[in-house]
């Protein structure tokens, strides 16, 4: 199970989860660089109350949100009796594939082809890098945020953007007509709305504003 929740709520979420009946195995991070703050204008709103009465001028640059640039992922399995390999032997399930995961890296791949065996610990480096509980949309800013000695450590964790087909993934019955998106009303989802995300085109069928990658 991998359930995505907002960083105000991930604890409600965690908790949901395990009353259901879940086992919590792991944390992921989701880090963007769109996210836009619902912030309010503390300056602006003291001035407008104050109405003059007094300097407001104190609190200009002073809001009540940051701007949001990740999402937390909830990571959790079915709780099973016996051992993990029984499970998996018995029922083929509750392992990761972390094989199916591994992030390629030629860098590793050469020096583990080009150095004796015992100076390379570990041999799956060749195989790629084991992936990580933290990955990234790509963003120039983001890709910044990692040191960029011998080739940037960003592209370990990268996972692109959701692209239209992954938005629409299922759901090609409800495609939109082009009467239906005549009658809508302008600043609905799917006609220039801000909050649909990359939904907002005219013809897309997902407008939920945080559509995630399959790759992801």
């Amino acid at each position: 199970m991998l359930a995505f929740a907002g960083t105000r709520t991930i604890h409600r979420m965690a908790c949901n989860i395990e009353d259901a009946g879940f086992e919590i195995r792991d944390l992921l991070a989701w880090i963007y660089s769109t996210g836009f703050p619902k912030s309010v204008n503390i300056g602006r709103a003291v001035a407008k109350q104050l109405e003059g009465q007094e300097n407001a001028g104190a609190w200009e640059g002073w809001g009540s949100a940051l701007k949001p640039a990740f999402e937390p992922i909830t990571l959790a399995r079915k709780p099973f009796g016996g051992t993990l390999t029984n499970n998996v032997i018995n029922f083929g399930t509750g392992a990761l594939n972390i094989g199916a995961c591994r992030v390629p890296d030629n860098q590793a791949t050469e020096a583990f082809e080009s150095r004796p065996r015992k100076q390379m610990p570990y041999e799956t480096m060749a195989e790629g890098r084991w992936p990580a509980n933290l990955l990234h949309d790509g963003s120039a800013e983001v890709v910044e945020l990692f040191p960029n000695k011998g080739g940037s450590a960003a592209r370990f964790f990268y996972c692109p953007k959701s692209s239209k087909a992954d938005r629409d993934w299922g759901l090609q019955k409800n495609v939109v007509s082009a009467e239906e998106m005549v009658n809508r009303k302008a600043g609905s989802a799917g006609i220039k709305n801000p909050r649909a995300g990359a939904g907002r085109t005219s013809g897309a069928m997902n407008f939920h504003p945080t559509v995630k990658p399959i790759a992801l």
